[in-house]
């Protein structure tokens, strides 16, 4: 991570891709409040279970309510307070950085979550590049990118 961001890496998350396929890829990211990883089976995933850590983490918070189809249902902020709570009682169990991949590895900061979207951070550890993100679509193409090289070895 770029050292003027190190002050506030507290929501820093280690993404550790082991398969790709034609479909997709899966695998697991980190963060410092777990030793496990949350698993993901799809791009889309990742993103959903991503946003749900920053929104219980609280950090980066997000300037827009997320819209649906349905009937909109009230956020708990008790559950919501209690959840940040305890998840920042376990701050420094995990050690996101020691993860890494079968396929690649990418240590994302997300900056902000602004305009229904992030802007943050993208290195992928392997090759030691770094890259700025505007949003999460853009996340996802570099993120489809760097996987193509790395399993095509055209990296």
């Amino acid at each position: 991570m770029n050292p003027k961001n190190q002050q506030s890496t507290r929501n820093q998350v280690c993404v550790c891709v082991d398969d790709v396929s034609a479909t997709g890829y899966t695998g697991a990211f980190y963060h410092a409040y777990a030793k496990d990883g949350v698993t993901f089976t799809t791009s889309v995933e990742l993103i959903s279970r991503m946003n749900n850590f920053y929104d219980v983490l609280g950090y980066p918070q997000s300037d827009v309510a997320l819209r649906s189809f349905f009937e909109e249902k009230q956020t708990d902020y008790a559950q919501l307070n209690t959840s940040r709570r305890e998840l920042l009682a376990k701050e420094g169990l995990g050690s996101p950085q020691a993860q890494h991949g079968k396929i690649a590895t990418f240590q994302v900061f997300v900056m902000y979550r602004t305009n229904a979207t992030w802007q943050g951070e993208l290195r992928w550890v392997e090759k030691d590049r770094t890259v700025y993100f505007r949003s999460a679509l853009e996340f996802l193409k570099l993120i489809d990118d760097a996987l193509e090289r790395a399993v095509n070895k055209n990296i």
